[in-house]
């Protein structure tokens, strides 16, 4: 492996692992939460910079997948709230 691959990871690595330090005190969900984030945070700048040897953009990604992002977020909204909703009424 080159050096720079491996500066990479060891940097992507310790982002991780602070970012999981920072919010240990705070559960399993706020883990969840920042693991999520940070992957969606350093895969924008990895797509960038993967596809300018093609000439592939961010607006392009974008274009590609929202559909598929909208309808993932809006299943995830109907799903905690039918789970939201069935608690309140005693169905769960």
């Amino acid at each position: 492996m080159y050096p720079a691959t491996l500066i990479q990871k060891r940097s992507k690595r310790k982002l991780i692992e602070n970012v999981l330090f920072i919010e240990a005190p705070f559960g399993a969900v706020a883990m969840a939460i920042a693991y999520s984030a940070t992957m969606y945070i350093l895969t924008i700048p990895g797509l960038w910079y993967a596809g300018r040897p093609i000439q592939l953009s961010i607006a392009s990604v974008g274009w590609s997948i929202w559909a598929y992002f909208a309808s993932g977020s809006w299943f995830l909204w109907v799903g905690f709230s039918s789970l939201h909703i069935g608690l309140l009424l005693g169905l769960c």
